[in-house]
């Protein structure tokens, strides 16, 4: 189908698989779909926050080949000794963030091993079992407790927005759909008018040969064709835009014509005010927002007066 000398391909969509089509592909979904992903992994590096962390550490391979100058401790004279050994070591260690003091546990374990070369060659060995300890900062800022306030917030919200996102597109999509249809239908009624008038003004041209009518109310039929003429270039040009508008909501180019196919029978769908009100006081992101926007405001202060 060409429409103004622009090819386009055409598709019969009722008005659930357009809202299908927004929801999946529109540039609104895929940003409100970021912003969720965003949201799930601070949310994730939250949650591994408070696990426990454990890593390997080691000096492996550590060649030592040098002269160190050493005071004899009697006499006080000083002499270079030769110093040529091999060190190795590893250790393993696990930290744990503590959320109600803000300190951090540690427990570790370790074994060296070094090899002396040399005239008085020997091997030893020197292992920690194991050491605990505690490293507990004194009058600052409680990072992990304020986290533990504001990031599960922080992710319910997030769900919110993506949901409220979702329904948004669905609300906008109809208003494009319905307002593609009703452009259509006043582009078909223009059509109709004009087809209307090109006749009646051939009946009354032909009256007009017979004296039944004036050449005023011929004029007038003409004038009134010129306008439903202007009439459909008008309507064509609110179809086109209708179809840009809806075109950029499911994801299309300019190229695509969307039909639409209405259903025919209209679900009967009753609503409870008292319920309504209910669950968007229940569900609705405003009363999270406001939350978190409390919540960071006191962090901020707390962070503000440990930092002095």
């Amino acid at each position: 189908v060409s429409v103004f000398g622009v090819t386009m391909a055409q598709e019969d969509m009722s008005l659930a698989d357009a809202i299908r089509t927004a929801r999946h592909q529109s540039v609104e979904a895929l940003e409100a779909r970021q912003a969720f992903i965003s949201t799930y992994w601070a949310y994730r590096s939250y949650q591994a926050s408070r696990l426990p962390s454990v890593y390997m550490y080691g000096d492996i391979m550590n060649f030592d080949r040098s002269l160190t100058l050493l005071q004899n401790p009697e006499d006080g004279s000083l002499k270079y000794v030769s110093s040529n050994n091999l060190q190795n070591g590893m250790g393993i260690q696990m930290n744990q963030n503590i959320t109600l003091t803000g300190g951090t546990l540690s427990v570790f374990s370790d074994l060296s091993r070094i090899d002396q070369f040399g005239a008085n060659k020997s091997l030893t060995w020197y292992s920690r079992p194991i050491t605990i300890s505690y490293y507990q900062p004194l009058f600052t800022y409680n990072q992990f407790k304020w986290d533990k306030k504001i990031e599960p917030k922080a992710y319910e919200k997030g769900k919110r927005d993506y949901l409220e996102a979702m329904e948004a597109i669905t609300i906008n999509v109809v208003y494009a759909y319905h307002n593609l249809v009703l452009a259509k239908m006043n582009n078909e009624i223009s059509k109709s008018n004009f087809a209307n008038s090109g006749n009646m003004l051939r009946i009354a041209k032909e009256r007009l040969m017979l004296g039944d009518v004036s050449k005023a109310d011929c004029l007038q039929l003409e004038l009134r064709m010129l306008n439903d003429s202007i009439s459909i270039n008008e309507t064509a040009v609110q179809v086109r835009e209708a179809q840009m508008v809806l075109n950029s909501y499911l994801g299309y180019d300019e190229s695509f014509e969307v039909t639409p196919s209405m259903d025919d029978i209209i679900p009967d769908i009753r609503m409870d005010y008292d319920l309504v009100m209910e669950k968007s006081l229940e569900n609705s992101s405003f009363c999270l927002d406001n939350e978190l926007s409390l919540l960071n405001a006191e962090s901020a202060v707390e962070h503000a007066k440990a930092s002095r």
